[in-house]
């Protein structure tokens, strides 16, 4: 083999190890990833196989017996929609002309690229969704305004704990500040539904989304991923529930304040359709999806939200949860076939609006409170719901494959 050709191939690697790094980064699950790792290697004429986990992705290159081996050590940040969709376009220009010098170059400059929405723009934006949540936890506008400072503050505290890599600690902190400022609160505001602020406060920290993202690789027998992804979800979920017991506990230690329950609030059905196309949006700034995807963002909340609420009044939340998973599965992987873009990009947004987050928070919750049995029938139902999104999600790719990894 000449030294040009061990050149080329050593391109090609590097390529591939760097691509399933930045693709694993941003939020493509396992099963995905090494879908399209696969395809692309064949399609460069390399022998390569694959094998991602959440926190790392291994490579081995060429035949059986002769392999050269390679790994990418991986710390999973935020889904950027806007990346990933960037490095689609990256993935089908590769395809198209075979130069891997080229698509490596244009894949570092994607990665290196700031973040094109503002700190503050995300802070901002992390409180509104917070408020906008209340609405889905029947509370009603104190709890709103209540709930959009905590997220507002804790989108502030995040960005200032990952300058100083304490990002490991910030569930429990933001924990304990939307728990402290939500039992405060009523000395100043008032009776309010406590439990209502701090779930909305720290909706963008339930892992509702890895937890059905752990199910779904599991389902589709990537299960060292899949395990891995459920227990950092599960830890996830003790701290927060943690944090939330012991702000709560020092803020009861304050004389004068109110007590006994709250009614829950029931608004007119047109408020909750504005509530999910503001928090499409919201998610879709979160999720950093580019200006021109965010209406698909929104209808894609939309169909997830209306299913799944028309889906549980005629058949009950299981099968609710079920039809706006399929729905929406389908509707993402017909968006990747006609416009030949990542289905992820309305996928993400729709099943985020279905996913058992704070049923999962309720649960640990009730453990450390010691409701054993309420605890253990909500972890139960969040579980069946967790099954119920993966299966019609697994549905829609059965019908209507997206013709694409992403």
């Amino acid at each position: 083999m000449s030294r040009r050709s061990d050149e080329a191939e050593a391109v090609a690697e590097e390529l591939l190890l760097e691509l399933g790094g930045a693709l694993a980064r941003y939020g493509t699950p396992a099963h995905r990833l090494e879908d399209l790792l696969s395809a692309v290697a064949r399609r460069l004429g390399q022998e390569a196989r694959f094998f991602a986990v959440p926190t790392g992705l291994l490579a081995w290159f060429g035949k059986l017996g002769e392999q050269q081996a390679g790994m990418v050590r991986l710390d999973p940040v935020s889904t950027d929609l806007g990346k990933l969709v960037a490095l689609d376009v990256c993935v089908h220009r590769l395809l198209e002309t075979g130069d891997t010098r080229v698509a490596l170059m244009r894949l570092r400059a994607i990665v290196a690229a700031p973040p094109k929405v503002p700190v503050v723009i995300r802070i901002l934006v992390q409180g509104l969704s917070s408020a906008l949540a209340v609405q889905f936890f029947g509370g009603g506008l104190t709890e709103a305004l209540v709930a959009g400072l905590v997220g507002a503050a804790l989108g502030g505290l995040g960005f200032f704990l990952s300058r100083f890599d304490l990002g490991h600690v910030e569930a429990v902190i933001g924990a304990s500040f939307a728990a402290a400022v939500a039992s405060a609160a009523p000395l100043v505001l008032g009776p309010l539904r406590e439990d209502v602020v701090t779930i909305a406060g720290l909706i963008y920290f339930l892992p509702g989304l890895t937890l059905t993202t752990a199910v779904s690789e599991v389902a589709t027998r990537n299960l060292v991923a899949g395990t891995a992804r459920m227990t950092s979800a599960f830890l996830v979920l003790i701290q927060l529930a943690f944090g939330v017991a012991l702000g709560s506990q020092v803020v009861r230690m304050l004389p004068g304040l109110p007590e006994g329950p709250v009614t829950p609030v029931n608004g007119p059905a047109w408020w909750s359709l504005v509530a999910v196309v503001a928090s499409g949006l919201c998610y879709g700034l979160l999720f950093r999806a580019r200006a021109r995807d965010l209406g698909v963002v929104v209808l894609s909340a939309l169909l997830a939200f209306s299913t799944a609420r028309l889906g549980a009044d005629a058949l009950g939340p299981l099968l609710g949860a079920f039809l706006g998973a399929s729905l929406v599965g389908l509707a993402s992987n017909l968006y990747a076939r006609w416009f030949n873009r990542p289905a992820l990009v309305p996928l993400v947004p729709g099943v985020l609006l279905l996913v058992p987050g704070s049923l999962g928070f309720r649960s640990v919750v009730g453990l450390l409170q010691g409701d054993t049995l309420a605890a253990v029938n909500t972890g139960f139902q969040m579980g069946l719901v967790a099954i119920a999104l993966v299966t019609g999600l697994l549905v829609a790719n059965g019908v209507l494959p997206p013709r694409r990894a992403l």
